[in-house]
């Protein structure tokens, strides 16, 4: 019995350490974690539920200034009274990924997240981010342009959409997108987290439906457990990214896709 729950235990620590760390990097959270589900002593629902409620809150204690500013323009931006340019944004951003995840059937969902599948997305993706980091350290050279406002969510939120494959990073793709958009480095991650809070809502919401129907046994020590983990290792990751991307290379992101995806396969092979 003491065994079994140290297991438990151990694996909801290793998986909220796993889910605060690359949520927010651009390295793909979701490959990570269906990687880690094929080890998972028990159902793992809870745990997935209590990580992503760590994330959520570690993003919105990290934007804290902007999250309340949000909060303030909130009634203007459903009302339509006044401009909220920046509600608008996230709202133009995330609704192409929510129509797609809509219309496609969760059957071809659940077939993409192989693990051959997430190792090759891992690679794949990570050409991309490589070239819209050159892109954006260079301005002078490749003289990227920001576009409108509005063009420049959707354009973001077109990228996003590739996110529904397990290892191409949501972070990943948004950031890569920006950079390509020429928005500054800082803004860029900036915005690519305040992003998030909407795509994790959506996923502790789609994931939690079975907690709240009863479906699956709540064992509120681990959940307290993954969540107080995850809290704090994501809002460490947080604040690396941030410092980061504003001062440094995204290179060392690029090639440990490269390596983590080239040694899946030839452990796979």
């Amino acid at each position: 019995m003491h065994e079994e729950l140290a297991s438990v235990y151990g694996f909801a620590a290793l998986l909220a350490i796993v889910q605060g760390v690359v949520e927010f990097l651009p390295i793909s959270s979701s490959g990570h974690l269906v990687l880690l589900g094929h080890f998972a002593p028990q159902d793992s629902l809870v745990f997935h539920v209590a990580v992503h409620l760590g994330s959520l809150c570690a993003v919105l204690l990290a934007l804290r200034h902007r999250v309340s500013q949000f909060a303030l323009q909130l009634p203007d931006f459903l009302s339509r009274r006044a401009p909220t340019v920046l509600l608008d944004q996230l709202a133009i951003a995330t609704l192409p990924l929510v129509i797609l995840v809509a219309l496609l059937p969760s059957a071809w969902l659940d077939g993409v997240r192989t693990i051959e599948g997430i190792a090759i997305a891992t690679i794949v993706f990570a050409v991309p981010l490589w070239l819209a980091d050159m892109v954006s350290r260079h301005p002078q050279r490749f003289r990227p342009r920001v576009v409108h406002p509005y063009l420049f969510a959707l354009w973001i939120g077109l990228w996003q959409c590739f996110a529904i494959i397990p290892g191409a990073s949501r972070s990943g793709l948004c950031l890569t997108a920006a950079l390509f958009a020429g928005q500054d480095r800082r803004a860029a991650a900036e915005f690519v987290l305040l992003l998030s809070i909407p795509a994790i809502l959506g996923a502790t919401a789609f994931a939690g439906v079975p907690l709240l129907q009863g479906e699956a046994q709540v064992d509120w020590g681990v959940l307290l457990w993954g969540f107080a983990l995850s809290l704090l290792v994501a809002r460490i990751s947080i604040a690396f990214l941030l410092h980061w991307v504003a001062r440094h290379s995204l290179l060392i992101f690029v090639v440990y896709r490269l390596l983590l995806g080239g040694v899946i396969l030839w452990a796979l092979s």
